[in-house]
């Protein structure tokens, strides 16, 4: 008492004081479980239906601790676009990658929103009121458009067709050879459809899913000259720049 070194609180009931200085202290953890990381509940003002979504309080604190004002934040699984949202509120700029369909129901909205100046997630806390941009572009498909036919498929017949407009596109991978394939189609057939689809998914080269940047000028990739300028302007290209 003397010391000064005991406080009561307003109960009456005594405790010792304690300096930072005089002890270390908790280390800090690799386990957040405070408030700002709690589940995003069902009530939530920034709530989307969508399963996994993580709370922008949480995507804050992340790039806070990585990023300064002006860096770029990287997601390559978009998602509901809380972590595109979060960089455009705290002022970074960002890239997005999502291959779901959603992208267009779910996470342009939800930008769409942000800049507008919504007050939802961190919005309040950081006296958010709207600004930014951002664009938005899809990657030409190629064989990405059989793979797409194949789950719609209903018939062996319609199966076979999308495997002869593989082979004649040249979109198979490399170690499969057209002349097997004849060969094996009756053994093809004998397979249930779910077994044709998956076979005929196998065979597809995935590297060649979407239009490689090289391609681009090959007129057998059929792009406009429209979809050929915006890629130019996209990556900061000349007409004369080598790819």
């Amino acid at each position: 008492m003397k010391k000064n070194l005991i406080v009561f609180s307003q109960n009456g009931i005594p405790s010792v004081k304690r300096y930072l200085d005089e002890k270390e202290g908790i280390p800090l953890g690799d386990l957040w479980i405070d408030d700002d990381v709690q589940i995003i509940s069902s009530t939530s003002n920034e709530r989307e239906n969508f399963d996994g979504q993580k709370p922008e309080s949480l995507i804050k604190r992340i790039i806070l601790l990585a990023s300064q004002k002006g860096d770029y934040v990287l997601d390559f699984h978009l998602g509901t676009g809380s972590t595109a949202a979060v960089a455009i509120k705290m002022k970074r700029h960002f890239i997005g990658i999502e291959q779901m369909d959603y992208i267009n129901s779910i996470v342009i909205p939800r930008l769409e929103r942000t800049i507008s100046g919504e007050q939802s997630g961190i919005s309040k806390d950081i006296n958010w009121t709207g600004g930014g941009s951002f664009v938005y572009c899809e990657l030409a498909e190629r064989s990405e458009t059989l793979m797409k036919q194949l789950q719609s498929a209903e018939d062996s017949q319609s199966i076979l067709n999308i495997l002869d407009k593989a082979t004649e596109k040249g979109l198979l991978r490399p170690s499969v050879l057209p002349d097997d394939l004849k060969k094996t189609r009756e053994d093809f057939l004998e397979f249930s459809l779910d077994e044709q689809r998956r076979l005929v998914m196998e065979l597809l080269d995935k590297n060649k899913l979407y239009v490689n940047l090289c391609d681009m000028e090959d007129e057998n990739m059929g792009l406009s000259e429209s979809s050929k300028a915006f890629t130019r302007s996209f990556y900061s290209l000349d007409r004369d720049t080598e790819v």
